[in-house]
């Protein structure tokens, strides 16, 4: 059972596929790339945790799992706990998915994190902005694809933002923590049995403050030999302290002074091409690896990569329209679009309104990050994007 079926699920779908699974797919119904490639399609929300369940039962599955979204994280970890799967339980799978939660677990097992503070109203924001003297980020505590997440950088901006991040919320809670100063960089961290296996460190590129949404990803990350032993403890921690069983985990941390300083761990693998970047350079199917764990398998895991340093970036526009015609597209690089000609372009305020990739490798991460950046400033100055007509 996969849930989802949107362009981030997509490639998980057609892996499965491949591997002559029978393979059954629950999302709402919708224009989502993999309901159209779906051998058996089930149109159930997939945060219905009961519906969800039920369907398992009825269809004695081997395996659920998804990728790039928590807002499913408890209904699969229902259904791991109660039909004895591999994977991540209830109880981990809802810690992963509110913020809160996590926040909590890790203090109270020493995890590097931010500073926080549950909020019910903007006075306790305001308080608490006051005590750090700083910039914070105001968080919806269970949201999913930078929605609901929003830094504020003076008292005056603390309004707008907690009734933002309210309206993102589905349990109407909200927390604040301190902007921690320091490059964004993730992991993907490899979990079987409960232990770490495998921590894959990678580069973060993501749109400006005061969301900052994750916009691109290279492996390995250029500084990844001073961070390894830091960043590993800490992610060990965070499995520890949310008992994250199985599965391949998306971490996002900051590279501070005084070390890694771990903002959020996901029990389920990153979107924004990470799985195809970490399985560039690692020599790796990360979407077979997935599914593999779910189903309970043990596959041996690499400790040395055996690929080329790979960076992707997503395609977006700042404006709403019609795709006329492609830009410039640099050989020697893949383009990949979600969309054809003629169809309908979205205005990028998430993950999911981006129309495409760009994606590479070679020999030095740094080098096919610049090839990348100048390929996407050519095309971007030669698509044409028209106005929709009404």
């Amino acid at each position: 059972m996969i849930l989802g079926a949107g362009v981030y699920q997509e490639p998980l779908i057609r892996t499965a596929l491949n591997l002559d699974l029978e393979i059954h797919i629950a999302s709402l119904p919708g224009n989502y790339p993999g309901i159209k490639i779906a051998p058996n399609f089930h149109p159930i929300d997939i945060t219905d945790q009961q519906a969800i369940l039920n369907l398992c039962q009825q269809l004695e599955i081997d395996g659920i799992l998804t990728t790039a979204t928590d807002i499913c994280m408890p209904t699969i970890g229902l259904v791991v706990d109660t039909m004895k799967l591999a994977g991540t339980g209830y109880e981990s799978g809802y810690a992963c998915m509110d913020k809160s939660i996590m926040k909590r677990k890790f203090v109270e097992l020493k995890v590097p994190t931010a500073k926080y503070l549950d909020i019910k109203n903007q006075n306790d924001a305001i308080n608490f902005f006051s005590e750090i003297g700083g910039p914070c980020v105001i968080k919806a505590t269970d949201s999913s694809g930078s929605r609901g997440i929003i830094r504020v950088n003076k008292i005056e901006e603390i309004s707008d933002a907690f009734e933002e991040a309210l309206a993102n919320s589905k349990n109407g809670t909200v927390l604040i923590e301190e902007w921690i100063t320091g490059e964004e960089f993730g992991a993907q961290a490899v979990v079987i049995d409960g232990q770490l296996v495998l921590t894959m460190i990678h580069s973060d590129i993501t749109t400006p403050p005061p969301r900052k949404m994750p916009i691109g990803h290279g492996c390995p990350h250029p500084e990844e030999k001073r961070l390894f032993e830091k960043t590993e403890f800490a992610i060990k921690h965070a499995i520890q302290a949310l008992e994250i069983k199985d599965g391949i985990c998306n971490v996002d941390l900051i590279d501070t002074p005084k070390g890694p300083i771990l903002i959020e761990i996901a029990a389920r693998m990153g979107g924004t091409c990470l799985p195809e970047v970490c399985g560039e350079y690692w020599g790796l199917d990360m979407y077979q690896l997935a599914i593999e764990i779910a189903l309970g398998k043990k596959p041996i895991i690499p400790q040395i990569p055996s690929g080329k340093p790979s960076f992707a970036h997503v395609i977006f526009s700042e404006k709403e329209g019609i795709l006329q015609s492609m830009g410039t597209m640099q050989k020697n690089l893949e383009w990949i679009f979600d969309i054809q000609l003629g169809e309908e372009v979205k205005r990028f305020e998430g993950g999911n309104d981006r129309y495409g990739h760009v994606i590479g490798s070679s020999d030095n991460i740094v080098e096919i990050e610049s090839i990348i950046s100048r390929a996407l400033i050519d095309f971007s100055n030669t698509v044409n994007i028209g106005e929709i007509q009404k």
